[in-house]
């Protein structure tokens, strides 16, 4: 009888381990899909951003600033960007993300193109 009972206590502990096993595992599972729904966001504000600036290239291809130099206001709050031909247009592209961003004036953003100072 006493073998018995020490068998079934064994047994209650196997059992006990095994579903703390389980429970490990799926806990790890769902860190895991935590993981990936975070990344799978990150991807799609990374997306979101880049049709954002190519949103904002078009703007500026239609204004005529990617030939020659021109000056965009951004935000009505008077930041002023210069991008001109020479720049590269992601460049460009970030100055005005920067602009968009910075749209209450608190730095104001500007690039020196060619010699020409613009504050």
């Amino acid at each position: 009888l006493l073998l018995i009972l020490l068998l079934l206590i064994l047994l209650l502990l196997i059992l006990l381990l095994l579903i703390l096993l389980l429970l490990i595992l799926l806990l790890l599972i769902l860190l895991l899909l935590v993981l990936l729904l975070l990344i799978l966001l990150l991807l799609i504000l990374l997306l979101l951003l880049l049709f954002f600036l190519e949103l904002v290239d078009q703007h500026l291809s239609q204004l005529g600033v990617g030939s020659g130099v021109g000056v965009v206001s951004v935000g009505g709050q008077g930041v002023a960007i210069v991008i001109q031909s020479g720049v590269q247009s992601l460049d460009s592209r970030w100055l005005i993300l920067l602009g968009k961003l910075n749209c209450f004036g608190v730095i104001a953003v500007a690039q020196v193109v060619a010699g020409l100072g613009i504050e």
